[in-house]
């Protein structure tokens, strides 16, 4: 595992997981999903943490997992996005991991896919 700033790399090739290095981001706090992360992972053990994911374009896909605590995650768009239909979704369980992707321009934001 390498750290680089607030973002840390972690080879999943050595857990045979994948086969490439992914961007995986840790927060406690409200955060806004940057285009090149892959992972957020959530810990509400402080409350509820809020992830903005970024306006939906060029396929983009986002994994959100709550690693620890008890308190809710939620999901909110940018500008008039939609997350599988709505202005915002909840992650309420943990170890599960929630991924976001972009269909435009067939609808106009984020699906749940997994």
């Amino acid at each position: 595992m390498m750290r680089s700033g607030p973002i840390t790399y972690v080879n999943y090739d050595s857990l045979r997981a994948y086969q490439q290095l992914e961007r995986v981001v840790s927060v406690t706090s409200a955060y806004t999903v940057k285009y090149d992360n892959d992972f957020i992972l959530v810990d509400t053990t402080g409350g509820a943490v809020t992830i903005t994911l970024p306006l939906a374009r060029n396929g983009v896909h986002f994994t959100i997992i709550r690693v620890a605590g008890a308190n809710n995650v939620t999901v909110a768009r940018s500008g008039s996005d939609t997350i599988d239909g709505g202005t915002s979704a909840t992650i309420s369980a943990s170890y599960t991991p929630y991924t976001y992707k972009d269909f435009s321009p067939t609808i106009a934001g984020y699906l749940r896919i997994a």
